[in-house]
Formats: structure tokens, C-alpha cells, sequence
């Protein structure tokens, strides 16, 4: 059986090996902690982690542009998966936890961690606690989605889906296929942007060339 996933996202290597090692000392033997360094942009980090079924639940260090591997803080990024994926729990690590950031934004994230309180055997125990119950909640949750998208599928394919049952399918639909979804839109804004950087060149180029006489 694949085991569930808990990514760990921080750009400070030293720091995604020493909080790698305490969140899987946390966890039982079904989830494994996957660390990653953050992608350049949003889409590519989100698709990454939402296109892998097995993912369980995402934990992001805040500082992501420290190290000048990001262009983003964790909280933007949080933000970003949450508009594609409303359920997936999201958390974020930081040694700041009363940075003015966090203002207005607390509501994209299910808590935010206090680094320290990783390395604190009470406090640990009330984080492995909260993260467990959410991540099984999440699984349940997709559990049942799964099950009633194949259900409204072989029924469509038998029989003829009420209004309400089409819409259901399609949102259902639409859910499974969002992380690549917003990774497509993401390359096609860069497809546009690079024809319309391409048609500045032509124009300049026009502008300067010299003129048949």
C-alpha cells in the first residue's frame, strides 16, 4: 500500500533535514514526510504537490524567499493551493508566528506552527495530534468523492443523470482535474507573454530598420 504524503517545503536546506527528521518522528508508519526545496513559481510548486494522489497534507516554512530559491512567501503560497484545492490541509512553519504577514491571511492555513514547539515533547504531542485528525478528515473526505464521481460515472454511462447530478459530476470532475488545470493556464500566460515580448522585438525592429526607397 503507497503510503500518504506530508510535504515539507523550506529553502534552507539545513533546516529541511532538521525539521524533516522531527515531523517524521511524528507521524505513523502510513505517512511519509517528503522535503522539498521551492519551486521558482507558484504553479509548478502547486502542481508538483496536488497532481501526486497520494499527497496528505503540506507544510511550508514562511521565509520561501530567503535563500533566493522562491519569489513567494509561504503564506502566498498557501494561499495559491487553497484556491485550487479547498480541503487539503496546509500548514505553515516559522520561527515568527506574530509577523503582521499572517494578518488576513490566517484563514488560507489550518494553523501556523511554531518552529520551537517541534522540539518541545508537550507541544509536539498536541501538533502530531492536530495533524493526524486532519489529514484523516482529508482522507475521508476524498475517499467519498471518489466514490461518488464513480458512482455518477457508470450511472451516465447506463442511464441518464438528472440536472443537479450533471452538475455534481462536473464539479467533481472539475476538482480532480484543477491541479493541472492551473498549471496549464500558467504556461499559457507565459506562451502569451512571450509572443507579446516577441511582437515588442518586431516592432522595434521595424521602427529602426531602414526604409526601401
Amino acid at each position: 500500500m503507497d503510503k500518504r504524503i506530508l510535504w515539507f517545503i523550506d529553502d534552507d536546506e539545513s533546516e529541511l533535514k532538521t525539521y524533516r527528521r522531527e515531523l517524521q518522528s511524528l507521524m505513523p508508519d502510513d505517512v511519509h514526510i517528503k522535503a522539498i526545496l521551492p519551486l521558482p513559481n507558484m504553479t509548478d510548486c502547486s502542481s508538483k504537490i496536488l497532481s501526486e494522489k497520494n499527497t496528505a497534507s503540506i507544510i511550508i516554512d514562511e521565509k520561501l524567499k530567503k535563500k533566493g530559491h522562491a519569489a513567494y512567501w509561504g503564506i502566498d503560497l498557501a494561499k495559491f493551493l487553497r484556491s485550487i484545492d479547498s480541503k487539503v490541509p496546509i500548514y505553515i512553519l516559522t520561527n515568527y508566528v506574530d509577523d503582521e504577514e499572517f494578518e488576513g491571511n490566517k484563514w488560507s492555513v489550518e494553523y501556523i506552527i511554531d518552529k520551537k514547539d517541534l522540539l518541545d515533547t508537550k507541544k509536539a504531542c498536541v501538533i502530531q495530534a492536530r495533524l493526524i485528525r486532519h489529514m484523516n478528515v482529508y482522507k475521508d473526505i476524498l475517499g467519498e468523492r471518489e466514490q461518488r464521481f464513480s458512482e455518477l460515472l457508470r450511472k451516465s454511462l447506463n442511464d441518464t443523470l438528472t440536472s443537479d447530478e450533471m452538475n455534481e459530476l462536473d464539479e467533481l470532475d472539475f476538482k480532480r482535474q484543477s491541479p493541472i488545470l492551473a498549471s496549464e493556464l500558467e504556461q499559457l500566460k507565459e506562451l502569451e507573454d512571450l509572443v507579446e515580448k516577441h511582437k515588442d522585438v518586431m516592432d522595434q525592429f521595424n521602427q529602426t530598420s531602414p526604409k526601401d526607397e
